[in-house]
């Protein structure tokens, strides 16, 4: 029996703390083997439970990617949701109030954002090979935020036709992306998430407020 066979074994089956264990073990495998040749499987084997188990917590491998930012990305669209109903409520949405209380909400995200949220895929992406699927299944995640984007605008921005509100809403989201990724590169140096993406959607903002 190998030394994380003996651990496993003592340890037991993971109960509350079962998707960090999960995690925990995902990055082990994508570290020694790689994230192609890592399944489900072999996920919940090296941590102890069961196949099914995987699945009551990721409906996909790649799922394991985005542990520490899901939730938050999750909460977005309600922010925004309740923002344009403020505005509407304070009756000051259009002819720029909307992308003004927008910068505001993308800046009090970002201020939440710590490094702990960072994605152990995405800094460790070249020793795990998780690049590609990253990359894919953040789009997935960027089309979400973009509808949550445009939704905001209709209701806030009213001067702007759909066609810009789909340009804004996907420029922003990739300005985000952007800042992001540069605060990711940083390492240890880093400084503030909310600094680089108000320097990165401050020239959106400013073009589509007119």
């Amino acid at each position: 029996m190998t030394d994380h066979e003996e651990r496993a074994a003592r340890r037991g089956r993971p109960s509350a703390s079962s998707r960090e264990t999960l995690e925990e073990a995902a990055l082990e495998l994508f570290l020694e083997q790689g994230y192609e040749q890592t399944s489900a499987s072999d996920i919940a084997r090296r941590a102890g439970v069961a196949r099914s188990s995987f699945f009551n917590y990721f409906t996909a491998k790649a799922d394991v990617l985005w542990v520490g930012l899901d939730p938050l990305l999750a909460g977005i669209p309600s922010l925004l949701d309740a923002a344009a109903v403020d505005l509407a409520a304070d009756d000051v949405s259009g002819s720029g109030g909307g992308l003004a209380e927008l910068r505001r909400v993308l800046l009090a995200i970002a201020e939440t954002v710590r490094p702990e949220h960072i994605p152990w895929a995405a800094s460790l992406r070249e020793m795990t090979g998780t690049g590609e699927d990253l990359a894919a299944t953040g789009s997935k995640r960027a089309l979400v935020q973009q509808a949550a984007l445009r939704r905001y605008l209709s209701r806030t921005e009213p001067a702007l036709d759909e066609l810009q509100r789909a340009v804004c809403a996907g420029a922003i989201v990739a300005a985000v992306v952007a800042a992001g990724d540069r605060w990711v590169e940083a390492g240890p140096a880093r400084g503030s998430l909310a600094e680089l993406v108000d320097e990165a959607t401050a020239p959106i903002l400013r073009a589509y407020g007119g």
